[in-house]
């Protein structure tokens, strides 16, 4: 099977620019890009300039998002016509979800608890590979549902 490549990236939204912060052992290298903190302006560029489109899925934490803006614009990025409106929110019942099909065959269900998840920050952009991924995981299922969560993705139960 192949191999997902993911990774966690944390950005800070400050000024009107992002600014990606290294971890922490990044500080300690002897690259300086690898410890470099500057300014990007928008988060295609963070993106192009970081090569993070090779990753099949990017966790990103923010600083927040509360409008869903950067989300909105994660989605764009991988080509997904999938957005959060804040006032869809205002009209949804505690137990009603967002729902997205990336892909054929797989859904993403946004509930509550992930929903929560992207307005505090924690985002997704994952590939297409990504999702076609999760058929290949279960095959003897022949639709899967995802949810979003703290630690990535889920199967839904």
């Amino acid at each position: 099977m192949d191999k997902i490549l993911s990774k966690k990236i944390k950005v800070n939204w400050l000024g009107g620019v992002f600014w990606l912060l290294p971890n922490l052992l990044d500080l300690f290298s002897a690259s300086k890009r690898k410890a470099s903190v500057r300014p990007y302006q928008s988060l295609l560029e963070l993106v192009q300039e970081n090569f993070l489109n090779r990753y099949d899925l990017v966790h990103f934490s923010f600083n927040g998002d509360h409008d869903f803006f950067h989300f909105n614009d994660l989605q764009a990025i991988r080509s997904f016509n999938f957005t959060i409106e804040e006032e869809q929110l205002g009209a949804m019942q505690p137990d009603e979800v967002l729902l997205f099909e990336p892909v054929d065959r797989v859904t993403v269900e946004l509930d509550q608890k992930g929903l929560s998840l992207i307005h505090s920050g924690k985002a997704f952009c994952a590939s297409a590979n990504y999702f076609k991924h999760w058929l290949k995981r279960v095959p003897q299922q022949d639709k899967v549902t995802l949810v979003w969560r703290k630690s990535g993705f889920e199967l839904k139960q």
